[in-house]
């Protein structure tokens, strides 16, 4: 199972990268597939080269603005496409937490609630075995 912190990946897709692979669905779905990707092979050449490990499903965490605000349709569309181009090769579900404007011009954005999602799903999958292998794709040092 992969876990991925989508804020904390467009992140690093943005500075390494270039804008437009993350603002386009699409582009953002092939930089997931190209991350699965080569995850997986070196996994293989490192832990297991002998053994197939299956993608029993990829989980993606990410924060969406609240149905009020004037952003919330946009983003609600972009989850929506990479959903589709994602899901037509893994099993992919999306799980979002909420967020807000902060700061005193409301133009500073916060994620509330990611982690926390992600957590408990991380501790949950492994103990009820759903898994063999985690995989954690993360910047937040309270994962460490």
């Amino acid at each position: 199972m992969f876990f991925i912190d989508g804020g904390y990946l467009r992140t690093i897709v943005r500075n390494v990268l270039n804008e437009n692979a993350v603002r386009d669905p699409q582009k953002f779905a092939e930089v997931i597939d190209n991350l699965i990707y080569h995850t997986i092979i070196w996994d293989r050449k490192k832990f297991a080269p002998y053994s197939e490990h299956e993608i029993v499903r990829i989980y993606y965490y990410d924060a969406i603005f609240p149905p009020d605000d004037e952003e919330f349709k946009e983003q609600k569309e972009y989850f929506g496409e990479l959903h589709e181009y994602v899901s037509e090769k893994y099993p992919f579900e999306m799980k979002f937490g909420r967020l807000i404007r902060a700061g005193k011009d409301g133009k500073m954005l916060r994620q509330k609630g990611v982690d926390v999602l992600l957590s408990i799903d991380m501790v949950v999958k492994a103990f009820l075995n759903h898994c063999d292998v985690a995989i954690l794709v993360a910047g937040d040092d309270d994962f460490l």
